[in-house]
């Protein structure tokens, strides 16, 4: 009875494991965020995850690439790792990147990451998935402005 216990358990961690790996990280849309034609703009910070809440921070990994970095609470929630190099000028390099993020309620997928000269600071660029073109709450927003000039009239 004992093995079939274990066999269980080690199948629901594999399960859990399997769900937790396809599902889209998500966060809460960070209050410095810029909008942008196409999506966010999220600044980004050379240093650790040290207050509580959310931070979007930029590191290296150990061969030097380039990584963004999302925390929750002091947990990562997702990892944005920099490509290609996609352009280089005196203000910084931009990297190409890939991988989504849900936040609030619409998904974005990230990019380019942008590390400033000083190599201390940055951005990341994420892009809407809504196949509208409009950020989620813009839909929403031109709904109810035709709905209420059809009222008015």
């Amino acid at each position: 009875m004992r093995r079939y216990s274990w066999l269980l358990t080690l199948l629901v961690i594999v399960a859990v494991f399997f769900i937790r790996r396809g599902t889209i990280p998500a966060a809460d849309y960070p209050s410095d965020a810029v909008p942008t034609a196409a999506g966010v703009q999220v600044a980004v910070q050379m240093e650790p995850a040290a207050s509580r809440g959310e931070s979007w921070t930029l590191m290296r990994q150990s061969n030097g690439t380039p990584v963004v970095m999302v925390y929750t609470d002091q947990r990562p929630v997702a990892r944005f790792i920099a490509g290609s190099k996609l352009d280089t000028k005196d203000a910084g390099t931009t990297y190409a990147t890939s991988g989504q993020i849900k936040l609030g309620l619409e998904t974005y997928q990230a990019t380019e990451i942008h590390i400033s000269a000083d190599h201390k600071s940055g951005y990341i660029l994420l892009h809407s998935t809504d196949t509208t073109g409009l950020p989620a709450n813009a839909v929403n927003g031109v709904a109810n402005d035709a709905n209420a000039a059809a009222n008015a009239g």
